[in-house]
């Protein structure tokens, strides 16, 4: 996660099974120093997009953590889902080391 980049990094996880979703959590693994100058946010594909965290200038490291996502529910599941992850202030940098989409259905 490059310092002072409003582009951030992103990946996408492709979901195979079909059906609505009941819930929806993401688990998020980043090192950063300053959870605060994160923005990460959750993007199906052609769909939309929910913020699960929005930079707040807050203290402490981002670490890893999981999200309950409510804008997907009753949607339909099966997409490609992107994660991205933008460092909004300067002064450090980051590293998005995984995350994973549990969908209940």
């Amino acid at each position: 996660i490059k310092d002072n980049d409003s582009a951030g990094v992103f990946t996408d996880i492709d979901v195979a099974d079909a059906g609505k979703i009941k819930a929806l959590s993401v688990t998020v693994d980043v090192t950063h120093p300053y959870k605060g100058d994160l923005t990460v946010k959750l993007q199906r594909i052609g769909v939309g997009e929910a913020v699960l965290q929005a930079a707040d200038a807050s203290s402490g490291a981002f670490g890893k953590q999981t999200f309950s996502v409510s804008e997907f529910l009753g949607d339909e599941g099966k997409g490609t889902w992107r994660l991205s992850v933008a460092d909004g202030a300067a002064g450090d940098s980051g590293t998005l080391n995984g995350w994973s989409v549990e969908i209940k259905r």
